[in-house]
């Protein structure tokens, strides 16, 4: 069984018996889920699970997900999966929508930009309405991206390591449990970013460029 067919079971496995708020590594597999930052919906009997970053030896992808919910011993269970198909690819480049974005507690952020750099790079700002706290990003590929080459904690290697799917920045102003970003989000952690239709994905990375959260606003 290769691991996008492993996912299946192990992804029915956490829906049923969730652990964690957070990711975190499937003991044996390398897969890590971030269901908490899908987007979830239903009809009837079916639950549909759309984008959801899955980090697989190293690798982000976004994997959709739909599930048939049955009834045995007398408990609800997902007993089938009818659908696992990896999402389609999103380009970075000028793909971002500016406006205004809500978390899942209705907080509401704004999204600024581009403003234009070197490199034909471009820069974006998300600033939120309710804190001190923004986020700060660039376009580009990897090879002397300014947030990483030189001003992250990252080693090459660390580097080489990371999507090149994302457009990556940093925080600007600590974050509070006000909000769906935790406290975890600090001034100068290292970021990555995704827009995918009206949803924008965020992702914070820790020291070692390992994902540590991921949240997902909604336009």
């Amino acid at each position: 069984m290769n691991k996008i067919n492993s996912l299946a079971v192990i992804a029915a496995s956490m829906l049923i018996n969730p652990i964690n708020t957070f990711a975190e590594e499937i003991q044996g597999t390398g897969i890590e889920v971030f269901f908490e930052s899908s987007h979830i919906s239903g009809s009837g009997t079916r639950v549909n699970i759309q984008r959801t970053p899955v980090k697989i030896d190293g690798n982000i992808i976004y994997v959709d997900m739909v599930f048939e919910v049955g009834v045995k011993n007398g408990e609800v269970v997902f007993d089938k999966i009818s659908s696992l198909d990896v999402s389609g690819t999103v380009h970075q480049a000028s793909n971002f929508n500016p406006g205004t974005y809500k978390d899942g507690s209705g907080n509401e952020y704004t999204l600024s930009g581009p403003a234009s750099t070197v490199e034909n790079r471009e820069v974006w700002t998300l600033v939120s309405k309710k804190q001190n706290f923004s986020l700060n990003w660039t376009t580009g590929s990897l090879k002397g991206h300014p947030a990483i080459n030189g001003t992250s904690s990252l080693s090459s290697e660390e580097a080489e390591g990371l999507s090149a799917g994302l457009s990556y920045g940093s925080v600007a102003g600590d974050a509070y449990s006000g909000t769906d970003f935790s406290q975890y989000w600090d001034s100068g952690d290292l970021i990555g970013t995704q827009q995918v239709g009206d949803s924008l994905a965020i992702t914070l990375f820790s020291v070692s460029g390992n994902i540590s959260e991921s949240i997902t606003l909604i336009k």
